[in-house]
């Protein structure tokens, strides 16, 4: 397709975005660019405080409700490095942004226990997992000594796969 026709040159006959500055590329929205070609830097948008105070606000809201830096971003507006660019200079929106990332772990939990004790046997292991890892976990540990100490773990293996492993591949251990 022509791009003299109005339309995007995708074939999907959607019209094509207007271009701030006749290159046919639109600038990031409230900055400026260059010619494409010759790598003008694009300045980053200056914010106000009060705009800046505003923006970190919503950024905050977001994450705390759904508890991801991307979600968080699109709520304030920002791009997700904005924000991670603030938290490294701003002490006090970092100790908001751990306490938003707490709040959204609590809801997930909240949520997960309503789905559990409404009868959901996913969501109950998963509870049970977190109130006591050491018995719900799905690993298995075996502690033997030798002639030095040696720990093998054997993450998400039965007791029969871990058997078979210490067979095939040790030769040393017996596991009861």
């Amino acid at each position: 397709m022509s791009k003299s026709n109005g339309t995007n040159g995708k074939g999907n006959g959607k019209p094509k975005k207007p271009s701030a500055n006749g290159n046919g590329r639109r600038p990031p929205e409230g900055g400026k660019t260059g010619d494409i070609k010759d790598k003008t830097p694009i300045p980053r948008k200056g914010y106000s405080d009060d705009d800046k105070a505003a923006i970190k606000k919503a950024f905050i809201e977001g994450l705390s409700e759904f508890g991801t830096v991307l979600h968080g971003a699109e709520a304030a507006g920002i791009n997700p490095d904005t924000a991670y660019r603030w938290r490294k200079v701003d002490a006090e929106f970092a100790q908001e942004w751990a306490g938003a990332i707490k709040a959204a772990q609590n809801n997930l939990e909240r949520s997960m226990y309503e789905r559990a004790m409404a009868g959901d046997t996913t969501a109950g292991i998963f509870m049970l997992k977190a109130f006591d890892p050491k018995k719900y976990r799905d690993r298995v540990d075996i502690h033997q000594k030798t002639e030095g100490n040696v720990e093998i773990r054997f993450a998400g293996k039965s007791p029969e796969q871990i058997r078979q492993i210490v067979r095939d591949r040790l030769g040393l251990l017996e596991v009861n």
